[in-house]
Protein backbone atom coordinates (compact mmCIF):
# COMPACT_ATOMS: atom_id res chain seq x y z
CA UNK A 1 0.00 0.00 0.00
CA UNK A 2 1.16 3.59 -0.58
CA UNK A 3 1.87 5.80 2.39
CA UNK A 4 -1.22 7.49 3.77
CA UNK A 5 -1.65 11.11 4.73
CA UNK A 6 -1.71 9.86 8.33
CA UNK A 7 1.82 8.45 7.94
CA UNK A 8 3.10 11.59 6.28
CA UNK A 9 1.93 13.75 9.16
CA UNK A 10 3.02 11.35 11.87
CA UNK A 11 6.50 10.96 10.48
CA UNK A 12 6.99 14.48 9.20
CA UNK A 13 8.53 17.30 11.20
CA UNK A 14 6.69 17.74 14.47
CA UNK A 15 7.52 20.41 16.17
CA UNK A 16 -29.34 27.97 22.93
CA UNK A 17 -30.32 28.77 19.31
CA UNK A 18 -32.09 26.39 16.96
CA UNK A 19 -30.07 23.47 15.74
CA UNK A 20 -29.28 23.33 12.04
CA UNK A 21 -30.17 19.85 10.78
CA UNK A 22 -28.54 18.04 7.89
CA UNK A 23 -25.26 18.81 6.16
CA UNK A 24 -23.02 21.77 6.66
CA UNK A 25 -22.05 23.78 3.61
CA UNK A 26 -18.94 22.67 1.79
CA UNK A 27 -16.31 25.34 2.13
CA UNK A 28 -12.64 26.13 2.34
CA UNK A 29 -11.89 28.83 4.88
CA UNK A 30 -8.87 31.02 4.31
CA UNK A 31 -8.77 32.25 7.90
CA UNK A 32 -8.78 30.11 10.99
CA UNK A 33 -10.28 31.15 14.31
CA UNK A 34 -9.23 29.21 17.40
CA UNK A 35 -11.73 28.09 20.03
CA UNK A 36 -15.40 27.18 19.90
CA UNK A 37 -16.15 28.40 16.39
CA UNK A 38 -19.76 27.28 16.17
CA UNK A 39 -22.42 26.76 18.82
CA UNK A 40 -26.04 25.72 18.40
CA UNK A 41 -26.74 24.12 21.79
CA UNK A 42 -25.45 21.85 24.54
CA UNK A 43 -25.18 18.12 23.94
CA UNK A 44 -26.97 15.73 26.33
CA UNK A 45 -23.68 13.95 27.20
CA UNK A 46 -23.71 11.97 30.44
CA UNK A 47 -20.72 11.94 32.81
CA UNK A 48 -20.56 8.13 32.63
CA UNK A 49 -20.08 7.95 28.86
CA UNK A 50 -16.61 6.77 27.83
CA UNK A 51 -14.54 6.40 24.68
CA UNK A 52 -11.21 5.96 26.42
CA UNK A 53 -8.65 5.84 23.61
CA UNK A 54 -8.21 5.35 19.87
CA UNK A 55 -10.89 2.86 18.74
CA UNK A 56 -12.40 2.98 22.27
CA UNK A 57 -10.48 0.20 24.07
CA UNK A 58 -7.12 -1.54 23.89
CA UNK A 59 -8.75 -4.27 21.80
CA UNK A 60 -9.33 -1.60 19.12
CA UNK A 61 -12.79 -2.88 18.15
CA UNK A 62 -14.22 0.68 17.81
CA UNK A 63 -17.50 -0.69 19.18
CA UNK A 64 -19.72 0.85 21.84
CA UNK A 65 -22.88 -1.22 22.40
CA UNK A 66 -24.32 1.55 24.57
CA UNK A 67 -24.11 4.21 21.85
CA UNK A 68 -27.46 4.89 20.19
CA UNK A 69 -26.52 6.78 17.03
CA UNK A 70 -29.47 9.08 16.13
CA UNK A 71 -31.61 8.60 13.02
CA UNK A 72 -30.62 12.13 11.96
CA UNK A 73 -28.10 14.58 13.37
CA UNK A 74 -27.42 18.26 13.87
CA UNK A 75 -24.17 19.98 14.76
CA UNK A 76 -24.38 21.12 18.37
CA UNK A 77 -20.95 22.74 18.44
CA UNK A 78 -17.56 22.83 16.78
CA UNK A 79 -14.17 23.49 18.39
CA UNK A 80 -11.19 24.52 16.25
CA UNK A 81 -7.47 24.30 17.08
CA UNK A 82 -6.05 25.95 13.94
CA UNK A 83 -3.23 23.41 13.79
CA UNK A 84 -2.20 20.75 11.28
CA UNK A 85 -3.29 17.90 13.49
CA UNK A 86 -3.70 14.15 13.30
CA UNK A 87 -5.59 12.47 16.10
CA UNK A 88 -8.92 11.26 17.31
CA UNK A 89 -10.69 12.21 20.52
CA UNK A 90 -11.24 10.51 23.86
CA UNK A 91 -14.35 11.00 26.00
CA UNK A 92 -14.51 10.58 29.78
CA UNK A 93 -16.19 12.20 32.80
CA UNK A 94 -18.21 14.63 30.72
CA UNK A 95 -15.18 15.92 28.83
CA UNK A 96 -13.80 15.52 25.33
CA UNK A 97 -10.02 15.31 24.89
CA UNK A 98 -8.42 16.40 21.62
CA UNK A 99 -4.68 16.15 22.06
CA UNK A 100 -3.92 17.96 25.33
CA UNK A 101 -7.02 20.15 24.91
CA UNK A 102 -9.73 19.41 27.48
CA UNK A 103 -13.20 20.41 26.28
CA UNK A 104 -16.51 20.50 28.09
CA UNK A 105 -18.34 17.67 26.35
CA UNK A 106 -21.70 19.41 26.58
CA UNK A 107 -20.80 22.99 25.64
CA UNK A 108 -17.59 22.62 23.61
CA UNK A 109 -15.79 25.27 25.65
CA UNK A 110 -12.07 24.87 26.31
CA UNK A 111 -11.27 23.90 29.91
CA UNK A 112 -7.50 23.88 29.40
CA UNK A 113 -4.61 22.56 27.35
CA UNK A 114 -3.88 22.75 23.62
CA UNK A 115 -4.33 20.55 20.58
CA UNK A 116 -1.27 20.82 18.37
CA UNK A 117 0.19 18.59 15.66
CA UNK A 118 0.15 14.81 16.19
CA UNK A 119 -1.27 14.15 19.69
CA UNK A 120 -3.32 11.01 20.34
CA UNK A 121 -5.21 11.11 23.68
CA UNK A 122 -6.17 8.23 25.95
CA UNK A 123 -7.86 8.54 29.34
CA UNK A 124 -7.66 5.88 32.05
CA UNK A 125 -8.82 6.66 35.59
CA UNK A 126 -7.41 10.10 36.46
CA UNK A 127 -4.65 10.23 33.85
CA UNK A 128 -4.56 11.66 30.34
CA UNK A 129 -1.96 9.95 28.15
CA UNK A 130 -0.71 11.64 24.99
CA UNK A 131 1.12 9.91 22.17
CA UNK A 132 3.21 12.58 20.44
CA UNK A 133 6.96 12.74 19.76
CA UNK A 134 7.20 11.43 23.30
CA UNK A 135 4.68 9.56 25.46
CA UNK A 136 3.30 11.95 28.06
CA UNK A 137 1.00 11.65 31.07
CA UNK A 138 -1.05 14.46 32.63
CA UNK A 139 -3.55 14.94 35.40
CA UNK A 140 -6.91 14.56 33.71
CA UNK A 141 -8.45 17.48 35.63
CA UNK A 142 -5.88 20.26 35.83
CA UNK A 143 -3.49 19.18 33.06
CA UNK A 144 -0.41 19.11 35.27
CA UNK A 145 2.35 16.88 33.89
CA UNK A 146 3.03 13.60 35.66
CA UNK A 147 5.76 12.08 33.54
CA UNK A 148 7.28 11.89 30.07
CA UNK A 149 8.72 8.80 28.42
CA UNK A 150 11.20 9.42 25.62
CA UNK A 151 11.72 6.63 23.07
CA UNK A 152 15.04 6.07 21.33
CA UNK A 153 14.08 7.75 18.05
CA UNK A 154 14.85 11.36 17.30
CA UNK A 155 12.11 12.20 14.79
CA UNK A 156 8.43 11.55 14.19
CA UNK A 157 5.93 10.32 16.76
CA UNK A 158 4.95 7.24 18.71
CA UNK A 159 1.79 5.28 17.91
CA UNK A 160 -1.57 6.04 19.55
CA UNK A 161 -1.24 4.60 23.06
CA UNK A 162 -3.13 1.48 24.14
CA UNK A 163 -3.52 1.08 27.90
CA UNK A 164 -4.31 -2.16 29.71
CA UNK A 165 -3.02 -4.07 32.72
CA UNK A 166 -1.40 -0.91 34.13
CA UNK A 167 0.90 -0.64 31.10
CA UNK A 168 0.94 1.74 28.14
CA UNK A 169 1.80 0.01 24.86
CA UNK A 170 3.33 2.01 22.00
CA UNK A 171 5.58 1.63 19.01
CA UNK A 172 8.58 3.93 18.67
CA UNK A 173 8.92 6.92 16.39
CA UNK A 174 10.35 7.29 12.89
CA UNK A 175 13.88 5.96 13.37
CA UNK A 176 13.00 3.60 16.22
CA UNK A 177 11.41 0.24 15.39
CA UNK A 178 10.98 -0.71 19.06
CA UNK A 179 7.75 -1.78 20.75
CA UNK A 180 7.58 -0.47 24.33
CA UNK A 181 5.70 -1.42 27.47
CA UNK A 182 5.66 1.59 29.81
CA UNK A 183 4.41 1.65 33.41
CA UNK A 184 1.23 3.75 33.39
CA UNK A 185 1.83 5.14 36.88
CA UNK A 186 5.53 6.00 36.80
CA UNK A 187 6.42 6.27 33.11
CA UNK A 188 9.26 3.79 33.58
CA UNK A 189 10.09 1.38 30.79
CA UNK A 190 8.90 -2.10 31.74
CA UNK A 191 10.13 -3.89 28.62
CA UNK A 192 10.98 -3.49 24.96
CA UNK A 193 10.74 -5.70 21.91
CA UNK A 194 12.45 -5.19 18.56
CA UNK A 195 10.59 -6.57 15.51
CA UNK A 196 12.30 -7.55 12.27
CA UNK A 197 11.15 -4.40 10.43
CA UNK A 198 9.94 -0.90 11.25
CA UNK A 199 6.77 -0.91 13.30
CA UNK A 200 4.34 2.01 13.11
CA UNK A 201 0.78 0.78 13.65
CA UNK A 202 -0.98 0.87 17.05
CA UNK A 203 -0.95 -2.25 19.19
CA UNK A 204 -4.03 -4.21 20.22
CA UNK A 205 -4.17 -5.76 23.68
CA UNK A 206 -6.44 -8.51 25.02
CA UNK A 207 -6.06 -10.36 28.29
CA UNK A 208 -2.33 -11.08 28.74
CA UNK A 209 -1.23 -10.61 25.11
CA UNK A 210 -0.29 -7.53 23.07
CA UNK A 211 -0.36 -7.79 19.28
CA UNK A 212 2.00 -5.75 17.11
CA UNK A 213 2.44 -5.59 13.32
CA UNK A 214 5.59 -4.48 11.55
CA UNK A 215 5.77 -2.79 8.17
CA UNK A 216 6.86 -6.02 6.48
CA UNK A 217 3.54 -7.68 7.35
CA UNK A 218 4.65 -9.78 10.32
CA UNK A 219 2.36 -10.08 13.34
CA UNK A 220 3.85 -10.59 16.81
CA UNK A 221 2.08 -11.82 19.94
CA UNK A 222 3.85 -10.49 23.05
CA UNK A 223 3.35 -11.19 26.74
CA UNK A 224 1.91 -8.02 28.24
CA UNK A 225 4.00 -8.17 31.43
CA UNK A 226 7.40 -8.98 29.92
CA UNK A 227 7.27 -8.34 26.16
CA UNK A 228 8.37 -11.93 25.55
CA UNK A 229 7.42 -13.15 22.08
CA UNK A 230 4.85 -15.92 22.10
CA UNK A 231 4.52 -16.32 18.35
CA UNK A 232 5.04 -14.49 15.09
CA UNK A 233 3.36 -14.89 11.74
CA UNK A 234 3.91 -13.30 8.33
CA UNK A 235 0.53 -12.47 6.82
CA UNK A 236 1.35 -10.22 3.86
CA UNK A 237 4.77 -9.86 2.25
CA UNK A 238 3.71 -7.75 -0.73
CA UNK A 239 1.14 -5.46 0.85
CA UNK A 240 0.90 -3.35 3.93
CA UNK A 241 -0.94 -4.61 7.02
CA UNK A 242 -3.01 -2.25 9.15
CA UNK A 243 -3.54 -2.11 12.88
CA UNK A 244 -4.78 -5.32 14.55
CA UNK A 245 -8.18 -5.71 16.19
CA UNK A 246 -9.04 -8.38 18.77
CA UNK A 247 -12.66 -9.53 18.76
CA UNK A 248 -14.42 -12.35 20.55
CA UNK A 249 -13.85 -14.71 17.62
CA UNK A 250 -10.33 -13.91 16.49
CA UNK A 251 -7.53 -11.51 15.67
CA UNK A 252 -8.32 -9.42 12.58
CA UNK A 253 -5.97 -7.44 10.36
CA UNK A 254 -6.83 -5.19 7.41
CA UNK A 255 -4.46 -5.45 4.46
CA UNK A 256 -4.16 -3.89 1.04
CA UNK A 257 -5.74 -7.06 -0.35
CA UNK A 258 -8.57 -7.51 2.16
CA UNK A 259 -8.84 -8.84 5.72
CA UNK A 260 -6.96 -11.67 7.44
CA UNK A 261 -8.31 -13.49 10.50
CA UNK A 262 -5.97 -15.42 12.82
CA UNK A 263 -6.31 -17.46 15.98
CA UNK A 264 -5.08 -15.14 18.77
CA UNK A 265 -3.62 -18.07 20.69
CA UNK A 266 -1.10 -19.28 18.10
CA UNK A 267 -1.44 -17.16 14.96
CA UNK A 268 -2.88 -19.96 12.84
CA UNK A 269 -5.21 -19.14 9.94
CA UNK A 270 -8.90 -18.65 10.51
CA UNK A 271 -9.85 -17.13 7.15
CA UNK A 272 -8.72 -14.69 4.49
CA UNK A 273 -11.17 -12.35 2.71
CA UNK A 274 -9.99 -10.86 -0.57
CA UNK A 275 -11.33 -7.46 -1.57
CA UNK A 276 -12.10 -6.51 -5.16
CA UNK A 277 -9.98 -3.36 -4.91
CA UNK A 278 -6.54 -2.42 -3.62
CA UNK A 279 -5.83 0.29 -1.09
CA UNK A 280 -6.01 1.32 2.53
CA UNK A 281 -8.90 0.02 4.58
CA UNK A 282 -9.97 0.02 8.20
CA UNK A 283 -12.03 -2.39 10.27
CA UNK A 284 -14.25 -2.46 13.34
CA UNK A 285 -15.56 -5.57 15.07
CA UNK A 286 -18.88 -5.94 16.86
CA UNK A 287 -20.98 -8.91 17.97
CA UNK A 288 -19.80 -11.45 15.43
CA UNK A 289 -19.35 -9.07 12.50
CA UNK A 290 -16.26 -7.44 10.98
CA UNK A 291 -17.10 -4.12 9.34
CA UNK A 292 -14.67 -3.16 6.58
CA UNK A 293 -14.42 0.36 5.19
CA UNK A 294 -12.46 1.14 2.03
CA UNK A 295 -12.21 4.36 0.13
CA UNK A 296 -15.17 3.53 -2.09
CA UNK A 297 -17.11 0.81 -0.31
CA UNK A 298 -18.15 -0.78 2.98
CA UNK A 299 -18.58 -4.48 3.75
CA UNK A 300 -19.88 -6.59 6.62
CA UNK A 301 -18.21 -9.98 7.11
CA UNK A 302 -19.08 -12.83 9.43
CA UNK A 303 -16.37 -12.86 12.10
CA UNK A 304 -16.36 -16.64 12.27
CA UNK A 305 -15.65 -17.49 8.63
CA UNK A 306 -15.37 -14.25 6.62
CA UNK A 307 -18.62 -14.75 4.71
CA UNK A 308 -19.87 -11.48 3.23
CA UNK A 309 -23.18 -10.43 4.79
CA UNK A 310 -23.75 -7.22 2.87
CA UNK A 311 -21.90 -4.70 0.76
CA UNK A 312 -22.46 -1.12 -0.34
CA UNK A 313 -20.58 0.94 -2.88
CA UNK A 314 -22.58 4.05 -1.95
CA UNK A 315 -20.41 4.79 1.10
CA UNK A 316 -16.65 4.73 1.56
CA UNK A 317 -14.08 6.37 3.78
CA UNK A 318 -10.95 6.05 5.88
CA UNK A 319 -12.24 4.69 9.20
CA UNK A 320 -15.35 3.58 11.07
CA UNK A 321 -16.95 3.05 14.47
CA UNK A 322 -19.92 0.92 15.52
CA UNK A 323 -22.84 1.71 17.80
CA UNK A 324 -25.89 -0.30 18.83
CA UNK A 325 -27.58 -0.11 15.40
CA UNK A 326 -25.30 1.94 13.15
CA UNK A 327 -21.82 2.05 11.65
CA UNK A 328 -20.41 5.58 11.45
CA UNK A 329 -17.90 6.03 8.62
CA UNK A 330 -15.37 8.86 8.57
CA UNK A 331 -14.31 9.97 5.11
CA UNK A 332 -13.29 12.96 3.04
CA UNK A 333 -15.14 15.16 3.75
CA UNK A 334 -18.29 13.34 4.93
CA UNK A 335 -19.25 11.50 8.08
CA UNK A 336 -21.91 8.92 7.19
CA UNK A 337 -24.07 6.65 9.35
CA UNK A 338 -25.21 3.37 7.82
CA UNK A 339 -27.35 0.55 9.17
CA UNK A 340 -25.51 -2.36 10.78
CA UNK A 341 -28.09 -4.78 9.39
CA UNK A 342 -27.87 -4.00 5.67
CA UNK A 343 -25.56 -1.00 5.04
CA UNK A 344 -28.29 1.43 3.99
CA UNK A 345 -27.45 5.09 4.56
CA UNK A 346 -29.13 6.78 7.54
CA UNK A 347 -27.59 10.25 7.40
CA UNK A 348 -24.64 12.19 6.03
CA UNK A 349 -22.82 15.20 7.50
CA UNK A 350 -20.22 17.17 5.57
CA UNK A 351 -17.23 18.53 7.47
CA UNK A 352 -15.46 21.65 6.32
CA UNK A 353 -11.98 22.15 4.94
CA UNK A 354 -9.56 24.77 6.26
CA UNK A 355 -6.86 26.49 4.23
CA UNK A 356 -3.38 26.25 5.76
CA UNK A 357 -0.90 28.41 3.88
CA UNK A 358 -1.43 27.24 0.31
CA UNK A 359 -3.30 23.95 0.73
CA UNK A 360 -6.52 22.62 2.26
CA UNK A 361 -6.84 20.12 5.07
CA UNK A 362 -10.07 18.22 5.51
CA UNK A 363 -11.57 14.81 6.14
CA UNK A 364 -11.74 12.27 8.94
CA UNK A 365 -9.00 9.68 9.48
CA UNK A 366 -9.62 8.76 13.15
CA UNK A 367 -12.54 6.60 14.25
CA UNK A 368 -15.41 8.82 15.50
CA UNK A 369 -16.20 8.56 19.22
CA UNK A 370 -19.72 7.21 19.76
CA UNK A 371 -21.13 7.83 23.24
CA UNK A 372 -24.75 8.02 24.41
CA UNK A 373 -26.50 9.50 21.34
CA UNK A 374 -23.60 11.81 20.47
CA UNK A 375 -21.01 11.44 17.71
CA UNK A 376 -17.74 13.31 18.32
CA UNK A 377 -15.61 13.68 15.21
CA UNK A 378 -12.07 15.04 14.90
CA UNK A 379 -10.95 16.17 11.44
CA UNK A 380 -7.62 16.88 9.80
CA UNK A 381 -8.73 20.52 9.59
CA UNK A 382 -8.30 20.57 13.42
CA UNK A 383 -12.04 20.70 14.10
CA UNK A 384 -13.92 18.68 16.70
CA UNK A 385 -17.63 18.32 15.90
CA UNK A 386 -20.33 17.35 18.35
CA UNK A 387 -23.19 15.78 16.40
CA UNK A 388 -26.38 14.83 18.18
CA UNK A 389 -30.10 14.20 17.66
CA UNK A 390 -31.61 16.61 15.14
CA UNK A 391 -34.24 19.03 16.40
Amino acid sequence: MPSTRRDILRYGALGGSLLVAGCSSRQSESGCETGRTSYNGDTPLSTGARWSMANRTARRTAFNPEASVPDDVSMYWRYTACAEVESGVAVADGRVFAGEARLDGQTGTLLGGEWTAYQWPAVVDDTLFIGAHTLEAYDVTDGSERWTFTPDGEAGAVSPPAIANGIVYITGNLDDRTVYGVDATTGDEEWRFTPQADCSTPLAVADDTAYAVDNAGTVYALATETGEKRWERSVAESTRVGAPVVGDDGLYLPTGDGVVALDPADGSDRWDWEADDDGDRDIAVAEGTVYVVGRESCRALAAGDGTERWATDAVGGHTCSVGAESVVVGGDPDVVAISRSDGTERWRFETRSVLFSDYDRRGVSAAPALVDDIVYVATEASDVYALGPAE
